[in-house]
């Protein structure tokens, strides 16, 4: 008896531990269950058949219950990790499949496909995540991984950065398109944040280098060569390649995003750069699509603008007027004077000895005899050491014409003494 005595309590703390464990299991979530978690803001909670409630984070939801946001953010979560997100003005209903009511949702899934309807369409998200909207139609984008959307017996594979739209029942397109984002959409933000920034500094680029250059400057295989050194050991790039409906900013940045991929051989990323890009996907999200980094891709870019500019012309300046310069008709200059002859004769005198240097080949200082103002009366002949004329002709012309005057006036005023 003492030993039967001694197996009871033992007994006792195993059925506690037991009950524990049985309590714990009961907390994991089953089919149809989740549980919210309130990041921020107001939340509201409606069960089948009650009124609306506020939620508390941590809550634990049931199947049919009713979960909208009034403002902030807020996670459902649903078993083997998957989750559905919702943000001011979103509502969802919890059950096996999660309906979105009335939003936005982001949905995302690991090891375990989550499937979201939205009423007309359903997303099944494999192993990624994805936006899904519910307004007049149903839009589906892909962040991560391959979705597919559903839609009356009708389905689209949407791998990541494409989206797809469902306006009605079975109006699956053929072909997603280009995930379209928001700057200021938060989930936009969050996952393709470095993308958007990318984009907008890859098109201010494209839209300046176009803006340099001629119109007739920028549409041969040739001039990218000299831009992008990479591409003369690509022998695919040839000219058949280049889109002549396509800016010579957009060419470049693309032909960069081709060089710096890695996915494939040359022929296939330079097709499905541009490709991408004219479906209306921009730049920084084909950059993203083709794996490369903004670093790298960025100073490719830039070096490739350093090339062009270096290599431009600049043409001279037009004076007022619009004619351009001609080099002939520049100022001629002075030539400049000849050196001093030293005095005292000499190897490098000129053996006349006279005293003061005078300059080799230069013009004599003395003016030249105008042959006219000896035949007019009255006017003295010229003296050797007369001083060289000023060498403003006008000067010398006006001084010329007051000699002559003087003279004549000399001769008229002497003949009548």
């Amino acid at each position: 008896m003492r030993r039967f005595g001694s197996l009871v309590p033992v007994v006792a703390a195993v059925a506690i531990l037991g009950s524990g464990f049985a309590a714990c299991t009961s907390r994991a979530l089953g089919p149809g269950e989740a549980r919210l978690t309130v990041t921020s803001g107001r939340v509201e909670v409606a069960a089948t058949g009650e009124d609306w409630r506020s939620a508390h984070t941590d809550e634990r939801l049931h199947r049919d219950d009713r979960v909208r946001v009034l403002s902030g953010l807020s996670e459902v979560h649903f078993s083997s990790d998957r989750t559905v997100e919702l943000r001011n003005g979103s509502e969802l209903q919890v059950l096996s499949h999660p309906e979105v009511l009335r939003g936005d949702v982001l949905a995302s899934a690991k090891a375990t496909p989550l499937t979201v309807s939205a009423g007309n369409a359903e997303a099944h998200v494999h192993d990624g995540a994805a936006h899904v909207s519910r307004a007049l139609g149903v839009t589906v984008a892909s962040y991560l991984g391959d979705l597919t959307v559903t839609s009356a017996g009708r389905d689209l594979t949407v791998p990541a950065l494409r989206q797809a739209g469902v306006p009605g029942p079975g109006l699956v397109p053929a072909a997603p398109s280009p995930l379209d984002y928001q700057p200021d959409n938060p989930w936009d933000r969050r996952y393709l944040g470095d993308a958007i920034d990318l984009g907008d500094e890859l098109q201010a680029r494209a839209e300046g280098f176009t803006a340099q250059l001629a119109p007739d400057e920028g549409h041969t295989a040739g001039f990218y060569r000299e831009l992008l050194p990479s591409l003369d050991k690509e022998p695919a790039f040839t000219q058949a390649q280049l889109d002549p409906n396509l800016s010579p900013g957009d060419t470049l940045v693309g032909a960069a995003i081709a060089v710096e991929g890695k996915d494939g051989d040359f022929s296939d990323r330079w097709q499905s750069v541009f490709g991408f890009h004219a479906q209306g996907a921009r730049w920084g999200l084909v950059a993203l699509d083709q794996h490369v980094s903004r670093a790298p891709l960025l100073a490719q870019v830039d070096d490739a603008l350093g090339r062009h500019s270096v290599g431009a012309t600049v043409a001279a300046p037009a004076p007022q007027g619009g004619t351009p310069l001609s080099p002939l008709a520049t100022t001629p200059t002075t030539p400049a004077p000849a050196p001093l002859t030293p005095t005292g004769g000499g190897p490098a005198g000129n053996g006349s000895g006279a005293s003061g240097g005078t300059r080799r080949g230069a013009p004599p200082t003395t003016a030249p005899s105008n042959p006219l103002l000896p035949l007019l009366p009255g006017n003295p002949s010229p003296s050797p050491t007369t001083t060289v004329p000023p060498s403003n002709p006008v000067g010398g012309l006006l001084q010329g014409v007051g000699n002559v005057v003087g003279g004549l006036l000399g001769g008229l005023l002497g003949g009548g003494r």
